[in-house]
């Protein structure tokens, strides 16, 4: 953020001060960064964070969602064992899709799963590594860097388009 000019950063710890929760509640940027989707989620809805950030969300601030965050923003992330995966865990809700984030080379097989287990009622977004997903207000998407990948079933089978960034004149 710092590189970009925004200086008055701050990293909330899981202990969720009063001083981190304070923050939040200024922010007009707030970042959700990478990691393991469930485990985030587990410590964001343990400290009450889920709530805040929907709750800045609402107020009008910017959420930015890397990796595992951007997961996170969509509708369900699936949580992964060595046993199963098959259990979705709820997320932020403020983009109506499954988001996947950087598997292409698994060809986006945790995506496609989620949007099996829900058989389809959902689509799905695949951003791929270096790629972005602006979701406006409007409820319209934009492909940044990179295309898209738009899942959904159709006919009991998975399909996918591409979603293309805007190419400026």
């Amino acid at each position: 953020m710092q590189s970009i000019g925004i200086q008055d950063c701050k990293m909330i710890l899981s202990s969720f001060s009063s001083q981190d929760e304070s923050f939040v509640n200024e922010a007009d940027i707030i970042l959700l960064a990478g990691g393991d989707v469930e485990r985030g989620w587990k410590v964001f809805s343990e400290v009450g964070l889920n709530e805040l950030v929907i709750k800045r969300y609402y107020e009008g601030s910017l959420l930015i969602g890397v990796s595992a965050g951007a997961v996170q923003l969509g509708l369900f992330g699936l949580v992964e064992s060595e046993t199963s995966f098959n259990e979705l865990i709820e997320t932020f809700k403020l983009v109506p899709f499954i988001i996947g984030a950087h598997e292409e080379k698994e060809e986006w097989r945790s995506l496609r799963k989620t949007i099996q287990l829900l058989e389809g009622t959902i689509k799905g977004i695949g951003i791929p590594t270096g790629g972005g997903l602006v979701y406006y207000e409007d409820r319209s998407i934009e492909a940044i860097r990179f295309p898209l990948y738009e899942f959904s079933i159709r006919d009991g089978e998975i399909i996918y388009s591409l979603l293309m960034p805007n190419q400026a004149p």
